[in-house]
């Protein structure tokens, strides 16, 4: 539910929107949006902008604003708030924000490209990734709690992806509304467990205390090094996420609907301990072989990998496994890299054709 907001005094001099396609993590996972260069190549610039660089500083990617719009004549000290459009819902809703951020003069690509001996990817087009901005500090809203907030997107998000909330010369009402719900979006969303030393030195903790803190969220410092990683950590951060309450909300709605979908099969729901499966359609190609279905609330590459682990074990028993085929059901269609490791290890991939889940797409529809 949008929460209501209250006047406070102004911390922040210089308030940006900006509207980007939507991610789980922005570190290098999947977009989804309704920008076009998104939905045509199934890929968006924005994928990086919450993964820190070499040099510790964070690049966003924004995408261009509407014909005859400037950049902003101030560069430095600006809050950016980064919104989409994202979830089952389809609504706008904030996803971070950078603080005491520059804005360049225009596109440059992202700094990973200037050590020669760094592997770092390009996009489908293989063309570098760029950026736009960038900031010391970034905080990313776990996607559980980003619908806490709802942002108005008509008509000002639809005419361009960039609004300058609080900036010189620029006073209307409807601006100070956005820039009093960018204000109560950060005292929201920041960790109260900061101390003022950490503030004036410009870091956030790697690590609050939950208890502390509004949301249970893990805020982002940016640092020359970066302690080494879990290996496969998007795996462990899935197996964590899928037990909170909005992911099996969503999994159950998906579920439903692929069920009256297929209301003309005979479906079958695992239920002894050893095959705790989502779904089996029976005789589900009308020559004797049955579809085994996994249910993923996401379509990012730690879900998937779960999913053909949870498959393989589960298909060890059921009644006909050798005339059992596998599938992963997604809510929106994955990314192509993830499609093709599906293929590669026999698993197919469902997906609902919009948010609706009025209708199913990939390799079988009923």
């Amino acid at each position: 539910m949008p929460r209501t907001l209250r006047r406070r005094s102004q911390k922040y001099p210089l308030i940006a929107f900006a509207k980007i396609g939507w991610c789980e993590t922005f570190s290098g996972d999947e977009v989804a949006g309704t920008h076009r260069y998104v939905t045509q190549k199934e890929e968006g610039h924005e994928r990086f902008n919450f993964q820190p660089a070499p040099d510790g500083r964070y690049y966003g990617y924004l995408p261009p604003q509407g014909r005859g719009r400037a950049m902003p004549t101030v560069r430095d000290g600006w809050l950016v708030v980064f919104v989409a459009a994202g979830g089952l819902d389809g609504r706008i809703h904030p996803v971070g924000w950078y603080e005491d951020a520059t804005f360049e003069e225009d596109y440059r690509t992202r700094p990973e490209y200037d050590d020669p001996d760094r592997d770092f990817p390009t996009d489908v087009d293989d063309v570098q990734y760029i950026y736009l901005v960038h900031a010391a500090r970034a905080f990313m809203i776990p996607p559980e709690h980003r619908d806490e907030f709802e942002v108005p997107g008509k008509p000002r998000l639809q005419q361009t992806s960039i609004i300058y909330a609080r900036a010189p010369g620029k006073s209307d009402a409807w601006r100070r509304e956005y820039a009093d719900l960018a204000e109560e979006i950060v005292r929201r969303y920041r960790p109260k467990s900061e101390s003022r030393t950490e503030r004036r030195a410009g870091n956030a903790p790697i690590e609050g205390n939950p208890a502390a803190m509004p949301i249970e969220q893990k805020p982002i410092r940016a640092k020359a090094q970066q302690e080494l990683p879990l290996k496969d950590a998007d795996d462990v951060e899935v197996v964590r996420e899928a037990g909170t309450g909005r992911m099996r909300q969503i999994h159950n709605r998906m579920t439903n609907a692929f069920r009256h979908l297929t209301a003309e099969y005979e479906l079958k729901e695992g239920t002894s301990p050893d095959a705790r499966f989502d779904i089996l359609v029976l005789d589900y190609d009308h020559d004797g072989r049955d579809l085994l279905v996994e249910v993923k609330s996401s379509s990012e590459r730690g879900e998937l990998r779960l999913a053909v682990g949870q498959l393989l074990d589960y298909r060890r028993h059921v009644r006909r496994p050798q005339m059992t085929d596998m599938a992963v059901l997604t809510p929106s269609r994955p990314r192509r890299d993830a499609r093709k490791f599906l293929q590669d290890v026999g698993v197919k991939v469902l997906w609902f054709e919009d948010k609706s889940l009025g209708a199913l797409a990939g390799a079988w529809t009923p």
